[in-house]
């Protein structure tokens, strides 16, 4: 944030202060700060918690979206390049109605509402088709007005005609939220906290790919050792799951330490599905079985089950100190594998009990007063 703030042009009307909430705990308690450090971003009456990556580079790019009018108005002319968004990133594209219809004043106050973590943009109802066309190329059977989130490589996401007419900007707003992450992400440093910070769990295939990360999602897709990425890549655009999961790849080459520390996986036992939990208090993951094969099938059984709240989450921190354990004497004694179904806190029982004897015995051990000493006082 030091950094940001020093390389402000001259003249920016971009104010950044910082708060202790060791010292200002009323104003910290008033905003409802749970965690530190957290941003906020203020603008006029409204105010929103910072979401984008928490570097120099992301926190500069959401400054420059809240100068910019939060929606992009579109000329008569498409170029699909104008629509194409960054990498890992995803854009929307509204096109109006012939008519002005209450919808107009909902997307448009939606827009204001996200415009520091989404782009926006709007075409005319003479042109919006056309521009649809040039971001998708399918528009069979969507006419104005539409909203449609446009992600290369995707098919879009589209509401439209009466159903939008009947959203409310809370409704468009909680639409776009649902929609506002790749269909497939390559995980990385910068995105893996948004990510995370989603109400859904994060379906995660992770695969050692020698580093192909660095080049990018297409490279690490492409590669041998990432089928099992390519086949949950086709149980993320089923928007049934989508409603229940974020999906993305992980090169575990890249996150050994936190495989090792948070996981308790190691590298040969890749590839593996793995599920993060989302913005819950207490965090956790549930692991999938390795393989070296991919099967469709199972893979959406086992989602379908997370779903469920069928499977066993083991948590991080340390409540997750129980499963620590169990992984650690698992890899040492591949044969505890048969209690694999046992919820792992069990284990602890016997360190547990003996620790309340121990303590039950010190309460009640009899203290004997110090003996008087002998002889007579004068």
């Amino acid at each position: 944030m030091k950094q940001v703030a020093e390389e402000l042009p001259p003249g920016s009307n971009v104010v950044i202060t910082k708060v202790d909430c060791t010292s200002q705990t009323k104003i910290c308690k008033d905003w409802g700060i749970k965690g530190y450090p957290t941003i906020y971003l203020n603008q006029g009456a409204e105010s929103w918690e910072f979401e984008g990556s928490r570097t120099k580079e992301g926190i500069q790019d959401v400054l420059a979206r809240m100068q910019r009018p939060p929606v992009t108005n579109l000329g008569m002319q498409p170029a699909a390049h104008m629509l194409r968004p960054p990498a890992g990133q995803v854009s929307f594209l509204y096109g109006r109605s012939a008519s002005d219809v209450p919808v107009d004043a909902a997307f448009t106050t939606a827009a204001r509402r996200l415009q520091h973590i989404q782009t926006f943009f709007a075409a005319s109802s003479e042109s919006a088709s056309d521009w649809l066309a040039a971001g998708t190329g399918d528009v069979s059977g969507v006419s104005p007005p539409f909203l449609a989130k446009l992600e290369p490589g995707e098919a879009p996401a589209v509401v439209h005609g009466q159903a939008l007419v009947d959203m409310s900007a809370d409704a468009i707003e909680e639409w776009v939220r649902m929609r506002r992450h790749p269909v497939f992400s390559l995980i990385e440093q910068s995105n893996f906290p948004t990510l995370r910070s989603d109400s859904r769990m994060l379906a995660v295939a992770t695969v050692d790919v020698d580093g192909a990360a660095d080049k990018g999602l297409a490279a690490v897709m492409a590669a041998e050792k990432a089928e099992l990425a390519r086949q949950l890549r086709v149980l993320a655009r089923n928007e049934t799951l989508q409603k229940s999961f974020l999906f993305g790849v992980l090169d575990g080459s890249r996150w050994l330490q936190f495989l090792d520390e948070v996981l308790q996986t190691q590298p040969d036992e890749l590839p593996r599905l793995i599920l993060l939990s989302g913005s819950h208090s207490a965090r956790g993951f549930i692991l999938g079985e390795a393989s070296s094969s991919a099967d469709l099938e199972e893979m959406r059984r086992f989602l379908e089950r997370a779903a469920a709240g069928e499977l066993h989450v083991e948590l991080q921190s340390i409540w997750g100190v129980p499963d620590r354990w169990w992984h650690f004497f698992r890899r040492q004694v591949p044969q505890l594998s048969v209690f694999d179904s046992l919820p792992h806190y069990i284990f602890t029982a016997p360190l547990v009990a003996l620790v309340v004897g121990l303590v039950f015995l010190l309460l009640l051990w009899p203290i004997s007063p110090p003996e008087a000493k002998s002889g007579k006082s004068e």
